[in-house]
C-alpha cells in the first residue's frame, strides 16, 4: 500500500507539474493510461486490504464463493455509492471551488 500510495502521489505530481508549466494534453492513449493509473489500483487494492482486514487473495475467495445474486445486489450497491462520490466531488468542484470566484 506504501508503494502505490507513493507512485500514485509521484504520478499526480508529474501531471500537476505539466499541467501548471502550460502543457496541454490533448490526446490520451488509453492503453498508456491503463498503465499509468497502475500504482493507483496498487494503492486501491491496499486500501480494501486495510479496511476489510482481509487479504486480497482471500478476499477474492470469498467473493467467488457468494451467490450470483449477491454478487450482483454488492457490485451494484458499489456502483451506485462510486456515482454518488463522484457526483459530490463534481458538486464541490463546481460550487465550492468555482475558480471564476477567485
Amino acid at each position: 500500500m506504501k508503494v502505490g500510495a507513493g507512485a500514485t502521489i509521484i504520478y499526480l505530481t508529474i501531471l500537476t507539474v505539466i499541467v501548471v508549466g502550460g502543457y496541454e494534453i490533448k490526446q490520451l492513449n488509453p492503453f498508456a493510461l491503463v498503465f499509468a493509473l497502475a500504482p493507483v489500483a496498487w494503492f486501491l487494492a491496499g486500501v480494501l486490504q486495510m479496511i476489510t482486514g482481509v487479504p486480497f487473495a482471500e478476499l477474492s475467495a470469498k467473493w467467488d464463493s457468494l451467490a450470483g445474486w449477491q454478487r450482483g445486489v454488492i457490485g451494484i450497491s458499489v456502483f451506485v455509492a462510486g456515482l454518488i462520490a463522484v457526483l459530490i466531488v463534481c458538486l464541490i468542484i463546481l460550487f465550492v471551488l468555482d475558480p471564476s470566484r477567485f
